[in-house]
């Protein structure tokens, strides 16, 4: 395996090397090391010039690296070896005496295995723990995956038998890989063999010059072994694929332990550790996530959970992008809409019942002649069961009767509305598209009875004159128009607003004798009646609120009822006597923006919600108990965990505090410029950690009761936190980035936790992230698209159920703990768009969540499946 050179001089020096039984190519040159008592050389022979070269010079055109040492007759012997030394900041590191030495290749090092599949936050060091399989070399069919932590201070030697202890052998003394190179220190695991994840463990030591034997069994694909006489053995010689693939470490001195001042750990996790299972591999957004499994957690079960989710209330109405959303059916039960779901609420009995067939957001909806039926439209979504269609439903059994319009709509529908001379068997609906397409069908049977393009960009609504069911109106910005459906299904329009006009319609309603009744977004009601020759003129035009005007409604007594969209009242107008006045009264509070912020009461079955309407709300059942306004847009919401204050993050950046008793403000800090995305108080309550938008975390001391804060500290962190949890002990936090990366946070030390292994057998006082080991099946499962991107996480109390809801506004309930693609679960869709955060009560009897476009905020009763 060697060829010995005698008489080595500095200049004229032929060099030839056997390596793996073939001859070095003459192109090579050789990183070389010469040493004589009382003297050492660096350098690198260049075989092309037949000469050495400088230090300088060696480190700019690294090929083979070399091992040698010398004999006391200064014979040099030469060896590749393939260990992770070189030049840093002006100084050579290997080439000792110790004969241990070698050369490193300057330029990027290429990640190892251990730290390409769990990157440390923002970069830095290597983790402390490395993840192996290792074999039997005795037994083939005796394996395991173990978990090495790399900075122990046992001996490597102490390690190997430890090693050979998991896989019932007596004395392991050797490691091999599966080409048959030893394995001899930590650093090489970490450095020269950090992307080969499968080793060897032998028992016997054998001579370099001789073949394995049968004594000494050695993997079949192993050509060669490695003993640590003095005489070092050839490794098989490096093609130039494998030295580009094999991960370098950077130019600096191999140091095996860190000192222990620098290392910090959640917990002491044992020198050896047998993985029971493997880590999870997870692609999100085209990037694999590796998580570990910690030593102990509850057994995995992917069968769907035994309850199931079953909508007990809907809180507020939907009022900030429609115009037409309330009826009274004959049973005095109030019917609206909000997201997906249609809602029948009774006031007396304080109850509600709901109609999920939609699988989208409804925009628009109309009751029948009869009362008892009705229709409604959806808006189109991902996927063909979440095309825009209209359903015809019963507000008895909330059964569904007829859908129609599947594929026929662009983007959604916009209006809807029943005719009135026939019984209702004709429905008009409007495309939400760019043409606006006006549509006649007869819903019992499907059948489309014509069509028109009313061009209009926005159009707000529509309705069957109710003395002619062929006469149409529709009503938009800027426009006001009859269409009057010929038998040929052609239509003929005429203009009642003639354009261009700067009013917008936006209600419609009908008096006894056919007059034509509006409001418009400047707070005004309009009345056209009919002259002699059949056309309309303006009757009569009154302001009836502060600028504009949501919806009208025409009670069968002549009573007018109409409500303000910024004065928020409900006003009573009598059409018999020149739409006097007759009473008005203030709406309901109702978040009316993006609702993102929610808190649950720590022991009571109380919530709190806060959104960018710059409104805090508490809630108790199905009750509002108070609803404050704070200046600013709220993005999130910490309950403190003795009940008596609420802190919320806004916009810009403020925390806001608040009196969860009374309500009532209590103090108001700066923290950053930047959105407070999340916050948290730990278990004892006497510290708070916000994370921003900015990627860093601001930490403030609480007083007992939650009123005082005073900034503590702050850890600095690149990417945007979107999620955040506290440890049970109060140690540490994790965060989960906009791009779901895990992140671990050392309150102690005020730095990062770069090491994942390290961190896997922590305790979480909440589980709020949405990645990680023991959530892990909510993503990539196999049930539902793997594009889905999960918005929300919540664990039960019990740490039995885990609720997730992404951003298609599907709601789902797994079992907890959740790591398997195969994890089955019970879902419910009534969101069209991000479901933005769910959360269990104290008791895990409910579930509130948030989300849409609309500000829905929903409890869920949880009940056996």
């Amino acid at each position: 395996m060697f060829k010995n050179i005698s008489n080595p001089k500095f200049s004229g020096l032929a060099i030839k090397s056997v390596l793996g039984g073939r001859s070095v190519p003459p192109s090579k040159d050789f990183d070389i090391i010469w040493m004589k008592p009382g003297f050492c050389f660096r350098g690198q022979w260049s075989v092309e010039r037949q000469s050495w070269m400088s230090p300088s010079a060696c480190s700019k055109i690294p090929r083979v690296k070399v091992r040698y040492c010398t004999n006391e007759d200064e014979e040099l012997r030469v060896s590749v070896m393939a260990a992770s030394y070189g030049k840093k900041n002006g100084m050579w590191y290997g080439g000792t005496t110790t004969g241990t030495g070698a050369w490193s290749r300057t330029g990027t090092r290429k990640q190892s295995v251990a730290e390409s599949d769990a990157p440390p936050p923002g970069g830095g060091k290597p983790a402390s723990g490395r993840v192996i399989r290792i074999i039997n070399n005795m037994d083939h069919s005796i394996q395991c995956r173990v978990l090495l932590n790399l900075r122990t201070t046992q001996p490597f030697e102490e390690v190997l038998e430890d090693l050979g202890q998991v896989l019932k052998m007596s004395g392991a003394k050797r490691m091999y890989t599966i080409t048959g190179q030893e394995v001899r220190s930590f650093s090489q695991l970490r450095n020269e063999f950090a992307d080969v994840e499968t080793f060897y463990l032998g028992s016997l030591v054998v001579a370099p010059a001789l073949s394995p034997g049968p004594s000494a069994p050695l993997p079949i694909e192993s050509p060669i072994r490695r003993s640590r006489s003095r005489g070092n053995v050839a490794a098989p010689p490096l093609s130039e694929d494998m030295r580009g693939r094999r991960a370098r470490s950077k130019s600096r001195p191999r140091v095996l332990y860190a000192p222990e001042g620098e290392i910090v750990r959640n917990s002491d996790y044992t020198l050896l550790e047998v993985l029971k299972e493997e880590p999870i591999r997870v692609t999100i957004r085209g990037l694999r996530r590796t998580f570990y499994p910690p030593i102990h957690h509850a057994p995995l079960d992917n069968s769907p959970p035994e309850k199931k989710l079953q909508l007990e209330w809907v809180y507020g109405y939907r009022g900030t992008d429609t115009r037409r959303n309330l009826w009274v059916l004959p049973t005095g039960e109030l019917l609206y809409y909000v997201a997906a779901v249609a809602v029948m609420y009774d006031r007396d009995e304080e109850s509600q019942r709901h109609y999920i067939g939609h699988t989208e957001d409804i925009q628009c909806m109309e009751l029948h002649p009869s009362r008892e039926l009705v229709a409604s439209g959806q808006r189109a979504g991902r996927g063909r069961r979440a095309q825009a269609h209209v359903r015809i439903w019963s507000t008895d059994t909330l059964q569904t009767l007829h859908v129609f319009g599947m594929a026929e709509f662009e983007t959604g529908v916009s209006a809807v509305a029943f005719s009135q001379l026939n019984g209702g068997s004709y429905v008009l609906a409007v495309d939400a598209g760019r043409e606006s397409i006006l549509s006649v069908w007869q819903w019992q049977w499907g059948h489309l009875l014509g069509k028109v393009a009313t061009l209009q960009e926005e159009l707000t609504g529509a309705a069957f004159h109710p003395l002619d069911d062929n006469l149409l109106i529709t009503h938009g910005k800027g426009h006001l128009a009859f269409w009057n459906r010929r038998k040929d299904g052609f239509f003929e329009r005429t203009d009642i607003i003639k354009p261009p006009s700067r009013t917008h319609v936006t209600a419609l309603q009908f008096e006894q004798d056919g007059d034509v009744v509006t409001a418009d977004s400047d707070g005004f009601i309009t009345i056209y009646s009919v002259d002699s020759d059949g056309a309309y003129f303006v009757r009569m035009e009154f302001e009836a609120h502060i600028k504009g005007i949501s919806s009208l409604v025409m009670l069968s007594e002549g009573t007018l009822i109409s409500g303000g969209e910024k004065d928020r009242k409900i006003a009573a107008w009598d059409s018999l006597q020149n739409y006097k006045k007759i009473t008005e009264t203030k709406v309901v509070f109702g978040h009316h923006k993006q609702l993102m912020g929610l808190a649950v009461h720590p022991d009571d079955e109380m919530f709190a919600s806060a959104g960018h309407d710059k409104n805090i709300a508490l809630w108790k059942g199905h009750k509002l108990v108070f609803a404050t306004q704070v200046g600013y847009e709220c993005v999130s919401l910490a309950w403190h965990p003795n009940g008596g204050a609420l802190a919320a993050g806004s916009t810009e950046g403020h925390l806001v505090v608040l009196n969860a008793d009374a309500g009532t403000h209590v103090a108001t800090l700066r923290v950053c410029g930047s959105p407070l995305t999340c916050l948290a108080y730990n278990s004892a309550g006497d510290t708070l950690a916000i994370a921003s938008q900015n990627g860093s975390i601001y930490l403030f001391r609480v007083s007992r009761d939650g009123f005082s804060y005073k900034k503590s500290n702050k850890i600095r962190g690149a990417q945007p936190l979107t999620q955040l949890d506290w440890s049970l002990d109060g140690n540490y936090l994790q965060t989960v980035t906009a791009d779901y990366d895990l992140a671990f946070w050392d309150i102690k030390s005020l730095s990062p936790e770069k090491s994942p292994i390290a961190m896997k057998d922590t305790k979480w006082s909440t589980y709020n992230s949405t990645v990680g080991f023991l959530v892990s099946g909510i993503w990539n499962n196999r049930f539902y698209p793997m594009t889905t991107l999960i918005s929300t996480a919540s664990r039960s109390t019990a740490h039995d159920l885990l609720a997730s809801g992404d951003m298609d506004g599907y709601l789902r309930l797994f079992r907890y703990p959740c790591a398997s693609p195969k994890a089955e679960y019970n879902e419910m869709k009534v969101y069209s768009g991000t479901v933005h955060c769910a959360r269990f009560l104290f008791n895990d009897r409910c579930l509130i969540s948030t989300g849409g476009s609309d500000a829905a905020l929903m409890l869920w009763d949880l009940v056996d499946d």
